[in-house]
């Protein structure tokens, strides 16, 4: 098997990951353990024709580093993730969720058409992930305010709506952002909201070092979101 990537002009270049495949090109974007937190459960329901109180809702997030390890320097495109998985099978089906990000200290957003905020949906019916980078497509470009930070909402045309995640599915955010001083552990955090008085949090200490970089272009460098390194992925036209 192999990976793909997909380069767009004047845009980082995203992954298309098979599973159990290594990623093209000398320099990547990934999220590995060293810079993902751990994994909080959120919620509880009953199992759909089980009975058994399960977890509802189970998310984690993270920062992007740089060829397996570098972390990213101050003035530089880095990216924040949350991966969000359903593994409840309440009756109705599925849960809409609210979804914001909390950024740490000196960390503002670089989103653009170069760098723009990256969705990705894997579907347990279909099983495969399809990733969207465009407001027209569902995946929201700008934040709204949020309850405690800043709000990522799915879209429907120009209405914003909570994320509707299915059981067995999942759904991971990919925003870029763009840090003006060094981080040595400051709190990366995205709220979780899949029910009526349910929320979690996913926590990260984000560490950017402080090398200057004078520079904003990226081109040739790969961003490997983590359902590309576990599942099909394809890019929605």
């Amino acid at each position: 098997m192999t990976t793909h990537a997909l380069a767009r002009p004047g845009m980082l270049a995203l992954a298309l990951a098979i599973a159990g495949t290594d990623p093209v090109g000398a320099a990547e974007l990934s999220f590995i353990s060293q810079s993902n937190g751990g994994i909080v459960g959120i919620g509880s329901d009953i199992g759909c024709g089980t009975g058994l109180t399960e977890t509802l809702e189970s998310a984690f997030d993270g920062f992007s580093v740089r060829n397996g390890g570098y972390t990213p320097a101050v003035g530089e495109v880095w990216y924040a993730h949350v991966l969000i998985s359903h593994p409840g099978n309440p009756c109705s089906g599925g849960n809409y969720n609210g979804v914001e990000i909390l950024p740490p200290a000196n960390t503002t957003f670089a989103i653009s058409a170069d760098y723009p905020v990256f969705c990705a949906l894997y579907s347990p019916g279909q099983n495969l992930t399809t990733i969207y980078y465009r407001q027209n497509q569902g995946c929201p470009q700008a934040p709204t305010s949020g309850f405690e930070g800043y709000s990522f909402p799915a879209y429907n045309g120009a209405a914003s709506q909570p994320w509707l995640i299915a059981s067995y599915a999942y759904l991971e955010l990919l925003i870029p952002l763009r840090s003006t001083a060094p981080l040595n552990g400051q709190n990366l955090r995205f709220r979780v909201n899949p029910d009526i008085g349910v929320v979690g949090y996913a926590d990260v200490g984000v560490l950017v070092n402080g090398d200057v970089v004078f520079r904003d272009d990226m081109d040739g460098i790969t961003l490997i979101p983590d359902l590309c390194t576990i599942t099909s992925c394809n890019v929605a036209p």
